[in-house]
């Protein structure tokens, strides 16, 4: 390479390069602010893309209400203890998330979805309490309290619950 020629590179290498301007930058960013408020004023479900078709999601928790009442069917205890092994056996997992998983599921599974005898129930808890009163000393506070919670659904639906005690 000659002289001249790094000279030439060199010099347009210090020549200063105006910054290409963006359009009315702080216009589209009025833009998508003034969107998002317009979405969160007409429907919340815009916002984050949810479609209405799909069936509602129950919350189990107490102090939410629920976004559905779901009617219970009545089912024998024969035809839901197959559901039921597979979540009795979850609340007993070292994963956190798969025990906290396997509360919602069997609180879901006997008491929303589910409709059982009272005889029913009280058979049921004599299966169920062992696994679940271990959840009260779980590490995870919602464990807890999900025990507690189905704990408590258990005691207002069964009818003898003394033999289990």
């Amino acid at each position: 390479m000659s002289k001249s020629s790094l000279d030439a590179i060199w010099a347009s290498m210090n020549e200063e390069v105006a910054p290409k301007k963006i359009p009315d930058f702080e216009k589209l960013q009025k833009a998508k602010k003034s969107t998002k408020k317009k979405a969160e004023v007409n429907d919340p479900l815009k916002i984050y893309g949810a479609k209405k078709e799909k069936a509602a999601v129950v919350d189990v928790s107490e102090d939410s209400a629920p976004a559905t009442t779901v009617e219970p069917v009545a089912i024998s205890l024969a035809e839901l203890q197959p559901k039921l092994t597979k979540e009795i056996n979850a609340i007993s997992d070292s994963n956190q998330v798969i025990r906290k998983n396997g509360l919602q599921n069997l609180h879901r599974l006997l008491f929303v979805e589910h409709k059982l005898t009272e005889r029913e129930y009280s058979e049921l808890f004599h299966d169920v309490c062992r696994p679940v009163f271990k959840r009260f000393a779980d590490p995870v506070e919602k464990c807890r309290e999900l025990a507690q919670r189905l704990t408590k659904a258990f005691f207002e639906r069964a009818v003898d619950i003394v033999p289990v005690l």
